[in-house]
């Protein structure tokens, strides 16, 4: 994929904080694919409120590079049970893998899945997102390696070479740019839900984020109501 393709795909993530795209009733979501919690909340709300999920701004939480600071430690070997437990509500046959070889690979390793995500053209983020949690929590795959994510893209029907976007310069910059709002944010975990000045951590407080949000949740479809939603 040419330099100038990879640069068109990118999303406006670089904003310093009190621009457009900070404004006060701006409601996103910062997850991580190497975090359960943050799969279980792009699922529910994916499924129980589709418009509100459109809606958002999802943001990946791009962890400090190994040696640059500390690292918040996101959720992987201990979560699989209570996050099975979570899940009962999801359906049969929907049981979180914990890929243990994955889960203990260093920061710099997972930010190759977030990269690509960056070079995924807006309209199908959504869908490659659902894609990586299921080849990682689904079927225990290696969602850092690049081969892993070239499949993924590919049955997406994407080009193949947007894993390259994980050496473009162009690619690198927004990464930084995100970083910064993430820090302005006050990121510290995931998922992290913000609405205008308010800030929610974690699953537990999702369903005050959607109650802030003015999206009814529809209590009349199976599998979204949920002690914890």
């Amino acid at each position: 994929m040419r330099r100038t393709e990879l640069l068109a795909a990118l999303p406006e993530v670089s904003a310093q904080p009190g621009s457009a795209d900070t404004a006060q009733h701006a409601l996103r979501c910062y997850f991580s694919f190497r975090s359960p919690y943050s799969w279980l909340a792009h699922r529910k709300l994916g499924r129980c409120l589709p418009l509100l999920a459109g809606a958002m701004e999802w943001l990946p939480f791009l962890e400090p590079a190994e040696g640059a600071g500390p690292a918040v430690r996101l959720p992987d070997a201990l979560a699989c049970a209570p996050v099975t437990l979570a899940l009962a509500s999801c359906g049969p046959g929907v049981r979180p893998v914990d890929a243990r070889t994955t889960a203990e690979r260093g920061a710099s390793r997972w930010e190759v899945p977030h990269l690509v995500w960056l070079a995924v053209p807006e309209h199908r983020r959504f869908a490659f997102t659902d894609a990586v949690y299921r080849a990682r929590w689904v079927r225990g795959e290696d969602v850092c390696d690049r081969g892993v994510l070239a499949a993924l893209v590919t049955g997406l029907a994407l080009p193949a070479d947007l894993v390259d976007a994980v050496d473009d310069p162009g690619i690198r910059d927004c990464a930084r740019g995100l970083r910064q709002r993430t820090d302005a944010d006050g990121v510290f975990g995931v998922p992290f839900f913000v609405a205008g000045q308010d800030a929610y951590w974690g699953m537990d407080r999702m369903a005050a984020f959607v109650a802030h949000s003015g999206y009814a949740l529809p209590e009349s479809r199976p599998g979204c109501v949920t002690p914890e939603f």
